[in-house]
C-alpha cells in the first residue's frame, strides 16, 4: 500500500496531471511559505454524486430493471469512502494538519471491493433475491471491453490520518444501504 512518502508514479495522463499539481503546491509551499497542505483521496460515494460515477449509475440502473455494465472482467478493485467520513478527513486535517505536508484520505485496509463485488452488493440490496428462489444474479450484469490504463488497484495508507485522530464511521455496507433506500 501507499504511504503519503510513497515515489508517484502515475500511470495515465489524468494522474500525471494530478502528480504534477502536487508537486507545484509543494513548491509553492517551500519557495512562498504558503500554508499548503496536500490531500490524496480515494473514491468518495454518497448522496448527490454525479449519476454517471459508478454506484449512482449502477443504482439507477438497477431501480430501472436494467444491467449493469461493468467494464474489462470485474476485477479492479477500489476503495470507497463515504462523503462524511470525506468531510470529517478535510475538517480535521484542517483543525491538525501541518502546513507542506500530505495527507491520504482513503479507507481502512482490507476494505477495498472489486468492481464485480460492488455490483453484487448493489443487486442483493436492490433485487431482493430472497424472495425469488431462482434468482440469478448474472441476469443483471453485462461485461464490456476494459478502458484504456484501467489500474487494478488504488489503495493507499490512511495511518497518518488516523495518528490526527480520524476514523471511519460509516462502513461501506452502510452506505450502500442508504443511498439504496434514499435512491
Amino acid at each position: 500500500h501507499k504511504t503519503e512518502q510513497s515515489i508517484l508514479c502515475p500511470t495515465n495522463p489524468y494522474a500525471a496531471s494530478k502528480a504534477a499539481a502536487e508537486l507545484i503546491a509543494q513548491s509553492y509551499n517551500h519557495s512562498f511559505g504558503m500554508p499548503i497542505i496536500i490531500t490524496r483521496g480515494n473514491n468518495v460515494y454518497g448522496p448527490n454524486q454525479y449519476p454517471e460515477k459508478l454506484i449512482p449509475r449502477f443504482i439507477k440502473l438497477l431501480k430501472s430493471n436494467k444491467k449493469v455494465t461493468i467494464q474489462g472482467d470485474g476485477s479492479c478493485v477500489r476503495a470507497f469512502l463515504h462523503v462524511k467520513d470525506t468531510a470529517h478527513a478535510f475538517i480535521n486535517i484542517l483543525e491538525k494538519g501541518i502546513p507542506g505536508e500530505i495527507y491520504n484520505i482513503g479507507c481502512d485496509e482490507g476494505m477495498e471491493y472489486s468492481v464485480s463485488h460492488v455490483a453484487s452488493m448493489l443487486i442483493q440490496g436492490i433485487k431482493n433475491p430472497e424472495e425469488n428462489q431462482n434468482f440469478d444474479e448474472k441476469k443483471w450484469i453485462s461485461y464490456i471491453e476494459d478502458r484504456p490504463f484501467n489500474d487494478k488497484r488504488y489503495y493507499i495508507s490512511n495511518q497518518k490520518l488516523k495518528d490526527l485522530g480520524w476514523q471511519i464511521t460509516i462502513s461501506f455496507e452502510e452506505g450502500l444501504m442508504q443511498l439504496i433506500k434514499n435512491s
